[in-house]
């Protein structure tokens, strides 16, 4: 059985990520959560714009809420959680990508 080390969240412009990590920064378990306050699903995203979508600081909230559970499901510390800037980059890269090739980029 791969053992916990750590878990990272992420926050993108529409959902959020939380990843528990072994010591080799491998994916033990993940959650990939959208912006719709209706739904948990991970392809359940609604349009920035749209009145019922999530901002930011609410997604930010979230996952650090969903990180700290996650940390307690596998038993470490809470100074095992981190904000994962990478991947943070990573969600940013594929939303763009996801809205030029939709044709919605201004």
């Amino acid at each position: 059985m791969t053992q916990a080390r750590m878990v990272g969240w992420a926050v993108g412009p529409d959902g959020y990520v939380v990843q528990v990590l072994d010591g080799e920064n491998q994916p033990v378990a993940a959650g990939r959560f959208g912006n719709n306050p209706l739904s948990s699903g991970a392809g359940d995203t609604l349009p920035l714009d749209h009145p019922m979508a999530l901002g930011q600081e609410t997604l930010e909230i979230y996952a650090r809420r969903t990180a700290a559970d996650m940390a307690e499901e596998h038993g470490l510390p809470e100074n095992g959680i981190f904000r994962d800037e990478d991947l943070e980059t990573a969600l940013q890269e594929q939303y763009d990508e996801h809205v030029a090739l939709d044709g919605l980029a201004p």
